[in-house]
C-alpha cells in the first residue's frame, strides 16, 4: 500500500486588518492596523510556500464591534478584501467569524453570509483518504437580544459580547458532523478558548471563554478521536495536554497575527501525530520594535515557539 502525504493545514487569526486605519491600537500601540496591506501580501506570500491543503482563520478578521471605532461599512469592505485575497491562495480557505467581525450592535449574521457560512453555524471538511476531518466551531451565536443587553451594560465598555456563545443550532450542528465523521481523527478550531489558558494565565477571565463550553467539550469527548483543539481570542501563544473524555487533547491558543511575533501555525496531520510549525512573516524589526518591547514586558504573554512541537498518540 502506498504512503499516504499528511495534511498540510495552515492555521491563521486575529489579523484585526484595518487597511484604513488612522493609528495602531492596544496596549501601548502592540496592534499594527496601518499596516495591513503589507502583512496581508506578507501571510499570503509565505502561506503560498508551504503546500498547504487547506487554510483557516480562526476569526477577528476586522476590528468591527467596540474598541476600535471602525466604521460599518469598512467592516464588510474589510472582509470581502481579505477574503479575496486569501481565495488566491492555491488551497481551499476557510473563515470563523470572531467577535469584531460585525459592526457595533449586530449579530454575525451578515458576516456569516459573507463568509459563506449558514446562520449562526460552522462547518467540518473530512480528508476521508488522509484519515483527518477538520471541525470549525462557530462561537458567535449570539442573538439580537444579547448584543443588545451588551449595549445597555454599564460595566462593558466595549459594548458588545465579547464571550463566546454556540447556538443550539450549532450544538446539532456539531453533534452531526462528528457522528459522520467517527472514524476519522479530529481537529476542532474555535475562535474564543474552550479550555482556560495553562498555569492560569486566561486574561479577563469569562469574557475569554466560550459560555456553553461544556456542551462543545462533551460532544467532543464522546467522538473519542478528537486530537486537538486551536483557538485564538487570547492573542498570545499557549498550548496544553489535557484529558478529553478518554484520552488526551492538546489544546492550543494561536497567537495574533496583528502583533509580535507576526506569526500563523502550519500543522502537519499524518496518521500517529501532529505537527505544529511557527510561521513567523519576514517584517522589518523597526516596524515591528514596539509592539515587540510591549509584549516582551507582558508578564502574561510567553515567547513565541521556534521550535517545532509534536504529539504522537495512539491509533485505533
Amino acid at each position: 500500500m502506498p504512503d499516504i502525504a499528511p495534511l498540510t493545514i495552515g492555521l491563521v487569526t486575529d489579523t484585526h486588518f484595518w487597511p484604513a486605519a488612522p493609528q495602531t491600537f492596544g496596549e501601548g500601540g502592540r496592534q499594527l492596523q496601518p499596516h495591513s496591506r503589507l502583512l496581508c501580501d506578507l501571510l499570503v506570500q509565505d502561506m503560498r510556500g508551504q503546500a498547504l491543503d487547506m487554510a483557516v482563520h480562526l476569526g477577528d478578521i476586522t476590528c468591527g464591534g467596540g474598541g476600535y471605532g471602525m466604521p460599518d461599512a469598512d467592516v464588510e469592505r474589510t472582509l470581502l478584501w481579505l477574503r479575496a485575497r486569501l481565495d488566491a491562495l492555491d488551497c481551499p480557505v476557510r473563515f470563523l467569524p470572531g467577535n469584531h467581525d460585525a459592526p457595533l450592535g449586530h449579530t454575525c449574521r451578515a458576516t456569516e453570509a459573507a463568509l459563506g457560512l449558514p446562520p449562526a453555524q460552522g462547518a467540518g471538511v473530512s480528508y476521508s483518504e488522509r484519515g483527518w476531518h477538520v471541525e470549525m466551531i462557530n462561537a458567535q451565536g449570539h442573538s439580537q437580544e444579547t448584543v443588545d443587553r451588551a449595549l445597555r451594560d454599564e460595566e462593558a465598555p466595549q459594548k458588545d459580547p465579547t464571550f463566546g456563545l454556540a447556538a443550539a443550532v450549532e450544538l446539532e450542528r456539531l453533534a452531526r458532523s462528528l457522528d459522520q465523521a467517527k472514524e476519522l481523527n479530529v481537529i476542532a478550531c474555535c475562535h474564543q478558548l474552550l479550555q482556560p489558558l495553562s498555569k492560569g494565565r486566561t486574561p479577563r477571565g469569562a469574557k475569554m471563554m466560550v459560555r456553553n463550553r461544556q456542551a462543545i467539550l462533551d460532544l467532543l469527548a464522546a467522538h473519542g478521536k478528537v486530537r486537538a483543539v486551536f483557538q485564538g481570542h487570547a492573542h498570545i501563544h499557549d498550548r496544553q495536554t489535557l484529558p478529553l473524555g478518554d484520552h488526551a487533547c492538546a489544546f492550543v491558543v494561536v497567537p495574533a497575527l496583528i502583533q509580535w511575533p507576526v506569526a500563523w501555525l502550519r500543522l502537519v496531520l499524518d496518521n500517529g501525530s501532529l505537527t505544529l510549525h511557527w510561521r513567523r512573516l519576514p517584517v522589518d524589526r523597526a516596524l515591528v520594535a514596539q509592539s515587540r518591547l510591549v509584549l516582551e514586558a507582558d508578564r502574561s504573554a510567553p515567547p513565541p515557539a521556534s521550535r517545532p512541537w509534536r504529539m504522537a498518540f495512539a491509533t485505533r
